[in-house]
């Protein structure tokens, strides 16, 4: 269990009242992608490793998302995953303001 996503994951849902799913590693089920790219959720608290997973097995289409919040952001570098996301956003011309 990675409890950061489940944290943040928790505290959003209960000061916002959005619809906030949380996929990491343990809880990935095709059920939870499915009711996601269905527009069943509002947020999506991920780990990077997981997104990175996702988008290359083209799981799920950035397009859905209006905002990316990257924590961590001080991971943005080298080939680390989140770069790997930026990267994506990028090419797909998502990227707008960073």
């Amino acid at each position: 269990r990675i409890p950061l996503v489940f944290q943040q994951a928790d505290y959003l849902q209960y000061e916002t009242g959005l619809r906030v799913c949380r996929v990491c590693g343990e809880n990935k089920k095709i059920k939870t992608l499915r009711k996601l790219n269905e527009g069943k959720y509002d947020v999506l608290v991920v780990t990077a490793g997981c997104l990175v997973s996702m988008l290359e097995r083209e799981q799920l289409d950035l397009r859905l998302f209006c905002t990316i919040v990257v924590d961590e952001c001080h991971h943005t570098t080298g080939g680390h995953n989140y770069m790997l996301v930026l990267k994506e956003v990028e090419s797909e011309g998502l990227l707008t303001k960073l």
